[in-house]
């Protein structure tokens, strides 16, 4: 287990790696996001192997359900305000 702190590094961490390699369209998805921690759940969020934040808390202990995928799923996302809507 982490403590805060060191949590918040690990996210920061995950978050850098996760801007550094974007997703190809082919293999876009849109998801909502489930937090575990948190309980909210965020929708038509960009997907991303590395990990889902949660749009509330920031964390990534998150499931997701998966909406819409591949080229689609890019053209909605690039479309969408900021890419992201959390409803």
């Amino acid at each position: 287990m982490l403590d805060n702190e060191d949590k918040i590094l690990c996210w920061k961490d995950i978050r850098a790696d996760i801007e550094e390699q974007p997703v190809p369209p082919e293999i876009s998805r849109v998801v909502d996001v489930f937090c575990n921690d948190c309980e909210q759940t965020g929708h038509n969020q960009r997907w991303h192997p590395l990990g889902n934040a949660c749009f509330s808390c920031g964390g990534f202990n998150t499931t997701i359900d998966v909406r819409m995928v591949g080229v689609d799923a890019f053209n909605f996302l690039n479309q969408s305000e900021g890419g992201i809507n959390n409803d």
